[in-house]
């Protein structure tokens, strides 16, 4: 937990609302993840709604294989549900591809729950290990971040697709940046609740560019 506490504030894409279509993003609901490319159909990728859950996403450098995970709580536990953790698997298995490519990964989400998240952390923060994954952001427990998202295969360099403001009180906490800042953000925001949602496959996959059956070295499914 201490790891993923120290890491930065992720950074946010550009100019996002002229360059992107909410309606030519694949969306993924609770208990579901997905994987696009640079050379597909799609090749954006996002999630909303991260109010306690968790919107992970990840990005294979070298094939730009890039997925979104949105990870539920098992009810009153502090652990993903056996749902949201199978759809983590199947993106990791699918963006790290048969040769078990090394992966980036961006987490927002978990803004309510303070330390009750710390275990439901943890197992990502482990899953994520298995798949030998490096995290380069974590705007989760507190931290300003969204609660909707995408992310753009073409363009992870750049950061983050933001899709609504971050989750803090702007009246509350003069380190926010008051009202301009939430205006701000407001404005580089992209209006998500039109993406492209598509069914639910195997392994709670909505969408798949490369399908990948075995798992990495050393998990067991």
């Amino acid at each position: 937990m201490a790891a993923l506490e120290a890491l930065p504030k992720a950074d946010y894409a550009p100019n996002v609302v002229e360059r992107y279509d909410a309606k030519d993003i694949v969306g993924v609901d609770m208990y579901e993840a997905g994987v696009v490319d640079n050379r597909g159909d799609f090749s954006v990728i996002g999630t909303t709604a991260l109010a306690t859950c968790i919107g992970v996403a990840v990005h294979n450098p070298k094939t730009k294989a890039t997925g979104v995970c949105h990870v539920v709580g098992d009810g009153a536990r502090s652990y993903p549900s056996p749902d949201s953790e199978e759809a983590l698997v199947a993106m990791l298995k699918n963006a790290s591809g048969p040769d078990y490519e090394p992966l980036e990964a961006r987490l927002v989400g978990a803004h309510m729950g303070g330390e009750l998240n710390n275990d439901f952390l943890n197992r990502i923060y482990d899953l994520l290990a298995e798949f030998d994954t490096t995290v380069l952001s974590a705007d989760v427990k507190g931290k300003p971040g969204p609660k909707d998202f995408a992310v753009d295969a073409a363009n992870w360099e750049q950061g983050l697709i933001r899709g609504s403001v971050d989750m803090v009180d702007f009246r509350a906490d003069p380190n926010t940046g008051g009202f301009a800042e939430m205006i701000k953000q407001k404005m580089e925001s992209v209006d998500l609740t039109n993406m492209r949602y598509f069914e639910t496959g195997a392994n709670n996959l909505v969408y798949s560019v490369s399908p990948q059956s075995t798992p990495a070295p050393g998990y067991e499914l």
